[in-house]
């Protein structure tokens, strides 16, 4: 069976099908930050319920989910930059050498 490279080389799978570039990324970021917060709280959670009570370990927990959140920000952020300087600097390219792939 042979696949087709416009749709990621999944067999089977429509060009159409493919997931946009800023949904995965929006996805990503999403899920990054709800898995962050989840694990977090949940070890403030455990270390409450060790240490005899209160929300101190929990709440510090949400605390850290949130500040893991904005370090995946960052990175999302700064690959699109990334990606964003490097396209015209490859379009100018193509340009000079008379549009040859």
């Amino acid at each position: 069976m042979t696949t087709d490279p416009t749709n990621g080389g999944v067999p089977g799978l429509p060009a159409s099908s493919r997931t946009p570039v800023g949904l995965q990324r929006a996805i990503t970021l999403g899920t990054e930050l709800a898995a962050g917060m989840l694990v977090f709280s949940l070890i403030g959670y455990w270390l409450d319920r060790r240490s005899g009570g209160g929300i101190g370990w929990t709440l510090g927990g949400m605390f850290m989910g949130l500040v893991y959140g904005g370090y995946a920000v960052w990175k999302i952020v700064r690959s699109v930059e990334a990606e964003g300087k490097k396209k015209p600097a490859d379009a100018g390219k193509k340009e000079q050498d008379g549009g040859s792939p």
